[in-house]
């Protein structure tokens, strides 16, 4: 769904350099979306964008060393 609302946006960017009508829909659309103006449509997607990335990057981290405790504990049982 953000895609979608991401992608009609940035339709509508375009649109709104040449036609009227097009800059009011957008105005609209933003000022529905972001009353406050501070963030625009595009930077959420784009900063849920990074959270996902992040996320899988921590998922991965959290594998690895799940993965090396796993290796560890191992070598300590053949120790005992």
């Amino acid at each position: 769904m953000e895609l979608k609302i991401y992608n009609y946006e940035k339709y509508l960017q375009r649109k709104a350099l040449s036609d009227q009508e097009a800059i009011n829909l957008l105005k609209r659309f933003e000022a529905r979306l972001a009353p406050s103006n501070d963030r625009r449509l595009t930077n959420v997607v784009e900063d849920n964008f990074n959270l996902r990335q992040e996320l899988k990057d921590a998922m991965n981290e959290i594998n690895k060393l799940e993965s090396e405790i796993d290796r560890l504990q191992i070598r300590l049982k053949k120790l005992d």
